[in-house]
C-alpha cells in the first residue's frame, strides 16, 4: 500500500496578508466568494473592493449548513461558467461549502479563514450537514485547496472561544494519527501515513501544549504574539494535513455520534465535543495515567468540556447509546482502534471518561 501525502499548493499566514498578499488569490478573472453576512461586513466587502481593481467579484452569502440544498444552490449559480475560481472567506461552514462547490464546478479554490476554530482549510475534504444541522458524512475530493492565506490581525480579533475550540480539535490530531500507525490504518487519503505526516501531529501536538494557554490569553487581550501565531498555524496547517495525512480514529467518530442529538448540546462547537471524543479514546486506548491527567488539565485551563455534564448530557444509558450507536456505525473511523469496537465498548469508554474528567 503506497503512503499518501496531500497539501494547499501555498499557505501564507501573518498580519494583514489579506492587504498585502491578496495577490495570491487572484486565480482567475470573475470570483464566486462564498462568505456569510457577518464576515462580509467585516473584511469581505474590503476584500472584494480591493479585488475589483483587477478582476470581478460576485459575493454569494451562506444561509446555514454544509448542506447538500446549500452546495446546490450555489452551484446553480454558475450553470454558465461565468465564474472562474471560488474564495472561500469565513469559518468552517462557508470554508466546507466553498470546497464541495469548488469540486462540482471543477474551479480553482482559494480558503480564507476569519477564525483559527477548525483545521478544514487545508484539507480536500468537507463535512456534510444535514438541514437541521445534523452529520451526515464527509465528502472527499480529489485535489487539495489552491490557496490557504491566513490573516492573523483579523483571527486575533475573533472571540477566544473559537481558538479554544480550535485547539480542541488540533488536540485530537496526535492522538488519532498515532492509533492509524500503530494499528495499520489508513489516512483519509487512502493510502499509509508517512513519516512527514506523522511528525507534523507529534509537533502540532508539542506547540498546543505548549503555547495554548498563553495564546487564549493573548487573543483576549489582542496581542499579536509568537505565541499566538504559533497556535493559529497549528489550529490550522499542522492539525490539518496531520488529519488529512495521517488519519481519524475514535475521537471524531464520537463526535459525530454526538450530532444525533437534540438538545444544548448542539449549541458545543465542533472542537469541543471532539476535545471529549478525545478523552474517551485514550481512555478506551488505556494510555498512560499522566497523559490523559494531562489533557483533563489542559481542557480543565482553557475551559473545555470533560464529562457528559460538561456537554449538557443527563448520563442515561438511553442517551449514550444513540451516542454510541452513530459513533461505531460500518465505516465510521472508531473501528480503526484496536480490537471489536462496539457500542457497548464506546459507553464505557464514555461513562470511565466522565469520572477522570470530574
Amino acid at each position: 500500500m503506497a503512503k499518501i501525502f496531500g497539501s494547499p499548493n501555498r499557505y501564507i499566514q501573518g498580519p494583514d496578508v489579506l492587504k498585502t498578499d491578496s495577490h495570491y488569490l487572484e486565480l482567475g478573472q470573475h470570483c464566486m466568494l462564498v462568505t456569510d453576512e457577518v464576515v462580509w461586513e467585516i473584511c469581505g466587502r474590503e476584500l472584494a473592493q480591493r479585488l475589483a481593481n483587477k478582476l470581478k467579484v460576485t459575493p454569494f452569502f451562506i444561509k446555514n449548513q454544509s448542506s447538500d440544498e446549500e452546495i446546490k444552490r450555489l452551484v446553480n449559480h454558475n450553470l454558465e461558467g461565468k465564474m472562474d475560481f471560488i474564495i472561500a472567506l469565513g469559518g468552517g461552514k462557508a470554508i466546507d461549502v466553498g470546497k464541495s462547490v469548488s469540486h462540482h464546478l471543477a474551479l480553482p479554490i482559494a480558503i480564507v479563514p476569519t477564525a483559527a476554530s477548525t483545521d478544514a482549510s487545508t484539507s480536500a475534504i468537507s463535512v456534510i450537514y444535514s438541514s437541521e444541522g445534523l452529520f451526515e458524512r464527509y465528502s472527499y475530493y480529489h485535489k487539495s485547496p489552491d490557496i490557504v492565506l491566513v490573516d492573523t490581525a483579523i483571527i486575533i480579533q475573533a472571540p477566544s472561544f473559537l481558538l479554544v475550540s480550535g485547539i480542541a480539535d488540533a488536540l485530537a490530531t496526535y492522538v488519532e494519527v498515532r492509533t492509524v500507525l500503530e494499528e495499520g490504518k489508513l489516512n483519509l487519503l487512502g493510502g499509509q501515513p508517512t513519516i512527514t505526516a506523522v511528525a507534523i501531529a507529534e509537533k502540532c501536538h508539542e506547540i498546543l501544549f505548549e503555547y495554548g494557554v498563553a495564546a487564549v490569553a493573548d487573543n483576549q487581550e489582542r496581542r499579536l504574539t509568537p505565541a499566538f501565531e504559533a497556535i493559529v498555524e497549528a489550529n490550522i496547517l499542522l492539525s490539518g494535513l496531520g488529519f488529512e495525512s495521517g488519519g481519524l480514529a475514535a475521537a471524531h467518530a464520537i463526535q459525530n455520534g454526538l450530532s444525533v442529538l437534540d438538545g444544548k448540546v448542539q449549541t458545543l462547537s465542533h472542537g469541543q465535543k471532539v476535545a471529549f471524543g478525545t478523552l474517551v479514546q485514550l481512555v478506551l486506548e488505556k494510555r498512560p495515567d499522566q497523559e490523559i491527567a494531562d489533557f483533563v488539565s489542559l481542557y480543565k485551563q482553557l475551559g473545555l468540556p470533560t464529562t457528559l455534564a460538561g456537554l449538557f448530557i443527563d448520563g442515561r444509558m438511553e442517551t449514550l447509546k444513540k451516542i454510541a450507536k452513530q459513533a461505531v456505525v460500518q465505516g465510521e473511523t472508531s473501528h480503526f482502534l484496536a480490537g471489536e469496537v462496539t457500542a457497548e465498548r464506546i459507553i464505557e469508554g464514555m461513562l470511565a471518561a466522565d469520572n477522570i474528567g470530574r
